[in-house]
């Protein structure tokens, strides 16, 4: 057996220290391969691809207008009250339209009497017009009758008496004929003018009564009352908006969307909202409306309107409020999901490292499904409640930089 001598072990040894001091001192930069292990409950969840803008938010309205001119002479309702379709929000003074509907009615029924009376004197000229009908009829068919007669027996009779008869048959007919006009024209002509005065006093009394009507300003919806723009006693014009309220619509959320991402919106697609004003609680909704027409800004960048209504709104949500709206492009719900680093490709399978109860490792092999790009489902192979583990790969400075 062979022994070192001493320069051989002297020179070992300053090998050994070499080394130890080259590792300790070497450049950070030269990493050490180390494995961060984690571990995930299998679980059920939801997986969606969306795309986010920002939005606004405003309460469906209406704009409210009296449809005549007047003072205003009551305002039962002031700003914040809740209103039901048919309420009185104000009314005008109606002294006036009161004294123009009886004018009206009086004129009225002076025209339908004036019909009657009309009517009434007329009937007698009905009648004898009738009876010169009755009695031209009864000589025209006497006449054609005797005529008829005459040609049947042409031996008994000269021409001569025949032509004449052939003449007054003409007569007759021609007789007949315009009294069966003047009849008619006095039947159905005998009170025309009076029957227009009744038309036009009718509508003289139903543009009255229609004005008495908008005296009264009503709520067309249940709502809210949101703006009042006249005061009592002060004059209102049917060419301004006396009110404003909400029209039970709820709330609308209105977002501008990229030219690039507006392919991926359409009219009915689920979306969820954010507010600033009501943190840590998710709102959903769905795409009521798309403009056509670009908006563009100062900047030439290119964005569309889209219209957004609330499935279920609620009062602290406030007219001009901030929001961020998801707009989901794809999504699929109570599915079984892992994270996308947890899945490995093993001989060509797909395989996850589970652990189990009594912290023993094992490879699983499963199916997947629908990503987002962070999560996968798992289609087959996996219950929720499993743990499976996840290694990534990390950089480390070197095992003896935590010690320096």
């Amino acid at each position: 057996m062979k022994f070192l001598t001493k320069k051989t072990a002297m020179i070992l040894i300053g090998l050994v220290v070499c080394t130890l001091l080259i590792y300790y001192f070497m450049p950070t930069g030269a990493p050490a391969r180390v494995e961060d292990i984690s571990e995930v409950a299998v679980k059920k969840g939801t997986l969606q691809i969306s795309m986010e803008a920002d939005g606004k938010s405003e309460v469906s309205n209406v704009k409210l207008r009296f449809g005549i001119n007047g003072v205003l002479q009551s305002l039962p309702v002031k700003l914040g009250d809740k209103v039901k379709k048919g309420d009185v929000i104000a009314r005008l003074e109606t002294r006036s339209f009161e004294y123009e509907v009886a004018s009206a009615r009086a004129n009225y029924q002076a025209a339908l009497a004036k019909v009657d009376n009309t009517k009434s004197q007329n009937q007698s000229q009905v009648l004898a017009e009738l009876n010169k009908l009755n009695s031209a009829r009864t000589q025209w068919e006497k006449d054609k009758q005797e005529y008829e007669t005459m040609l049947q027996a042409k031996d008994a009779f000269s021409q001569q008496e025949i032509d004449l008869k052939k003449l007054t048959l003409d007569y007759s007919s021609q007789n007949y004929q315009t009294t069966q006009k003047s009849y008619a024209t006095v039947k159905n002509n005998s009170t025309k003018l009076e029957e227009a005065s009744v038309s036009q006093a009718k509508a003289a009394l139903d543009k009255a009564l229609k004005n008495l009507e908008d005296a009264t300003l009503r709520a067309p919806a249940d709502g809210v009352v949101l703006a009042l723009n006249y005061k009592v006693g002060e004059s209102v014009s049917s060419n301004s908006d006396f009110a404003l309220i909400s029209d039970g619509q709820g709330i609308k959320v209105y977002a501008q969307v990229l030219e690039m991402d507006i392919k991926d919106v359409f009219s009915g697609q689920a979306v969820e909202v954010e507010f600033e004003s009501v943190p840590s609680q998710i709102f959903t909704g769905q795409v009521t409306y798309i403009d056509t027409l670009p908006v563009n800004d100062p900047n030439g960048v290119v964005a569309y309107n889209v219209e957004i209504k609330l499935d279920k709104p609620e009062d602290m949500i406030k007219s001009g409020s901030s929001c961020m709206v998801t707009f989901i492009i794809k999504q699929k719900k109570d599915v079984l999901i892992v994270p996308n680093d947890a899945v490995k490709m093993i001989n060509a399978k797909q395989t996850v490292e589970l652990k189990d109860k009594d912290e023993n490792l094992s490879q699983r092999k499963i199916k997947t499904g629908f990503t987002d790009g962070s999560n996968v489902e798992v289609v087959e192979g996996l219950q929720a409640g499993y743990t499976v583990i996840i290694r990534k790969p990390v950089t480390a400075a070197g095992a003896a930089a935590g010690g320096k």
